[in-house]
């Protein structure tokens, strides 16, 4: 199995994704903030259940979402991890499932107008994204931040918290299948179409550049 680059990034925070990236996300009163791949577009983040001490509060919560109660309830306290690809797609590009506790009901519960994402419905509820701690430098997770409807990741994001989303094919090292090629390779649909590219930033990701190269979109490791 190999593994093919997509053309976006993610990023962690707590709150914060192609370059995906991981973000800290805080209440709105709060202050804070290698399997063989084709890198291509779009990828699947997986949500990570936190592990936090038994007093710690509600240890079942998933990642990337905002409107559970324990969330909504002394909110000064409440910091909580956020992939910004996530934030981005569901506060700015997403239909509306109502309110906070609506949305904990049925948090897929949204019709999307025109312009808006297919998949997925706002749930960020009340947070807010933040940076994170970066050895005593601010590195923000978007651009421009506070983030806005025409934010992306930050590129500068400490390259700790961020990571590429690749799709995983079966190929020899270092090719993409040829059955594959139009659709993830360096000059195929993914990296190159002008509606793929712009999906990608409507889901959050940091859209890479096309190109064999490694860390472009299209390239095989």
């Amino acid at each position: 199995m190999r593994s093919v680059r997509t053309m976006a990034v993610g990023v962690c925070t707590a709150v914060v994704g192609v370059l995906g990236l991981t973000s800290v996300a805080q209440a709105q009163t709060g202050a804070i903030a290698a399997t063989p791949s084709v890198t291509v577009a779009a990828g699947v983040e997986t949500a990570n259940r936190l592990t936090l001490p038994a007093d710690a509060g509600d240890n079942t919560l998933q990642q990337n979402e905002g409107v559970a109660p324990s969330l909504n309830t002394n909110t000064a306290n409440v910091i909580f991890p956020y992939t910004v690809a996530k934030y981005l797609s569901e506060h700015f590009h997403s239909a509306s499932c109502g309110t906070v506790s609506q949305c904990f009901s049925a948090p897929n519960h949204c019709t999307p107008s025109a312009g808006l994402n297919l998949f997925g419905c706002n749930i960020h509820g009340t947070l807010l994204l933040n940076p994170i701690n970066d050895n005593g430098t601010v590195s923000n997770p978007t651009t421009p931040f506070p983030p806005t409807k025409q934010s992306t990741i930050n590129s500068g994001f400490d390259r700790a918290f961020t990571y590429p989303l690749s799709e995983v094919v079966t190929a020899p090292q270092g090719t993409v299948p040829a059955s594959l090629a139009p659709l993830f390779g360096p000059t195929g649909f993914t990296c190159t179409n002008s509606t793929a590219k712009a999906d990608l930033k409507h889901y959050g990701y940091l859209v890479l550049p096309a190109g064999t190269a490694p860390g472009y979109c299209g390239s095989a490791s």
